[in-house]
C-alpha cells in the first residue's frame, strides 16, 4: 500500500472516529458545518491523491 494511501485511510479513520460521534450528540448549526467542511477537505484531499498524482510525487 502506497504512503499517501495508508495516510488517507488514516485521515477518514480520524474523522469518522471523531465527527461522527460528536455530530450525533451535538447536532447544533455549527457542528454540523464543520462536519461538512472536514468531509469536504477529506473528498478533496481523496480526489487529488488518488485521480490526479501529481509528476512530483513518486509515492
Amino acid at each position: 500500500m502506497r504512503i499517501r494511501h495508508f495516510a488517507l485511510l488514516l485521515l477518514w479513520v480520524v474523522f469518522l472516529g471523531f465527527s461522527g460521534p460528536w455530530l450525533i450528540s451535538a447536532p447544533s448549526t455549527a457542528a454540523v458545518l464543520i462536519g461538512l467542511m472536514q468531509a469536504v477537505v477529506l473528498l478533496w484531499l481523496t480526489h487529488r491523491w488518488l485521480f490526479k498524482p501529481t509528476s512530483k510525487d513518486p509515492a
